[in-house]
């Protein structure tokens, strides 16, 4: 037969939590040329075993009538990735000799499987990192190294690991401003809990003394001050809600960026 440019790859399928049926539409020669793989809501990816689906597609048919549908045991739930890919083996099982009959469609299934490998290399190269055209830079890994980021060096042709770790300084940053934030708000709170009480002694004293301007205008100052001890605390409290929420903004954009270099983006 014939092979359009068909991809090698069916989906990502989103599941909506009752849908267990998804097609794809290329060539196979055996339904253990076929793997499936899911990926959840925060991204994380795993190949499915061959016990949690079945594979409904007609082999004989393949060459006219390409394709088929896999069946899934449990529903996919909602939100849940679902893609089809094809891992064929590298080899040629076909072997052509001098004498014998002469079958076309023996030579169209071995071409078909040279062309179907080719599209199988491409579907991967497709989900990997490729250098500009215009660049000239290698692109080969260093050896990893435990919570470092890549960098380019300094001639901007290689990459090596930066010295920097980025987790540790996110939480050394973490802790330093709780540490502060606590300070503060220890010191705060003692000068309230200070201030409080000579405003308290204050109005006892002021209770004992008829009414007056100057009075009342003392009282109305002590009012002035509670209330600005008061702001002051609600003004921490916010200091530190923001930046607990900027932490676990940072946190979740960390956790993006490690899915997209294991998924090769």
């Amino acid at each position: 037969m014939t092979i359009s440019n068909t991809p090698r790859r069916a989906g990502p399928y989103r599941g909506d939590g009752s849908t267990v049926a998804y097609p794809f539409a290329f060539r196979i020669f055996d339904v253990s040329d076929l793997r499936v793989y899911v990926a959840d809501t925060n991204g994380n990816e795993r190949g499915l075993a061959t016990g949690e689906y079945t594979v409904t597609a007609d082999i004989a048919a393949q060459p006219t009538r390409p394709g088929g549908s896999i069946r899934l045991r449990t529903p996919l739930p909602t939100g849940h990735l679902l893609t089809i890919i094809t891992s064929m083996e590298y080899i040629q099982p076909t072997e052509f000799t001098n004498s014998g009959g002469f079958y076309p469609r023996v030579l169209n299934d071995s071409l078909d499987r040279l062309t179907i490998y080719v599209q199988q290399l491409e579907e991967k190269q497709n989900r990997s990192i490729g250098g500009s055209v215009n660049g000239g830079s290698n692109l080969r890994l260093p050896v990893g190294a435990p919570n470092r980021t890549l960098k380019w060096d300094a001639t901007g042709q290689q990459l090596t690991n930066s010295s920097f770790d980025i987790e540790g300084h996110a939480e050394t940053t973490r802790s330093n401003a709780e540490a502060a934030i606590a300070d503060i708000r220890s010191t705060v709170t003692g000068i309230g809990t200070h201030v409080r009480t000579e405003i308290a002694a204050f109005r006892t004293a002021l209770s004992t003394l008829q009414g007056g301007s100057a009075a009342l205008a003392i009282q109305r100052r002590m009012d002035t001050l509670e209330s600005s001890v008061n702001d002051t605390l609600s003004t921490i409290n916010n200091t530190q809600r923001s930046i607990n929420q900027s932490q676990q903004a940072q946190a979740a954009e960390l956790k993006k960026i490690k899915i997209l270099a294991l998924a090769g983006l």
